[in-house]
């Protein structure tokens, strides 16, 4: 049994409907996945998404932190690959949130916290590797720097915007939606892209030269925007 198998034994007995409510991803939806990041995926993600499928399953949906899963997929192999370097009782900051508070693991059982000006507080999740797996494609950044299309300036319309990337289906596609419902490009930043917004609807999207492109639906809408589009840009539907 895989760790991500433990994962959803625990959770059954809390939710007597997972089985039906959480559905693992096939090969072909996974592999589509490995495509549209142009890497091989994380062992543990992939088994991840063998038990959860591509949208976590609900399970720590959201993260109130900035969070580099670069960084975090990069820690936690370093962790299970060299714990030695990693005395007991040490913190470690995983996510950096909002108005100073962050997510700080520790490093001896990967137990994850609130923790604000240095200080520890509140429990958030029991386990690092579930924490990086289950967001690892919501906020995949194993694409570098250097293959990203960085767009530090508001522009004018989706079609601009879209002129400082590559040109293909997707983004085609994404240039349909957002002039079907209707939101103008309103800021745009080198940490995530906020591509539109508009009649209670905004779209996040990182977007990058390979194609690698992930949006974010919220408010009246977006429910039907994502599903609609949730197989092309592998949309997280919360």
């Amino acid at each position: 049994m895989s760790w991500a198998h433990e994962i959803k034994e625990k959770y059954r007995c809390i939710d007597e409907n997972l089985d039906n409510s959480v559905l693992g991803a096939s090969d072909k939806e996974i592999n589509e996945l490995q495509d549209a990041v142009g890497k091989k995926l994380p062992e543990d993600y992939v088994s991840f998404l063998e038990v959860f499928g591509v949208n976590d399953g609900g399970l720590l949906s959201s993260i109130p932190a900035f969070t580099d899963v670069k960084n975090l997929i990069l820690t936690y192999e370093e962790i299970d690959e060299f714990p030695e370097d990693f005395p007991e009782g040490d913190w470690m900051i995983v996510g950096a949130g909002h108005a100073g508070i962050d997510l700080a693991m520790n490093v001896s059982n990967g137990l994850v916290h609130y923790s604000s000006c240095g200080d520890i507080g509140q429990f958030y999740a029991d386990s690092f590797k579930k924490l990086v797996c289950q967001k690892a494609y919501v906020k995949y950044e194993i694409l570098s720097d250097a293959e990203s299309a960085h767009i530090s300036s508001p522009v004018k319309s989706v079609e601009e915007c879209l002129k400082c990337s590559n040109k293909n289906e997707t983004y085609k596609e994404i240039s349909r939606m957002l002039k079907e419902f209707g939101p103008p490009v309103d800021d745009l930043c080198d940490q995530i892209r906020i591509v539109g917004e508009g009649g209670n609807i905004k779209y996040f999207a990182e977007i990058t030269e390979q194609g690698g492109l992930m949006l974010y639906f919220g408010g009246y809408g977006a429910n039907k925007a994502a599903q609609r589009y949730a197989k092309i840009i592998g949309a997280n539907i919360n």
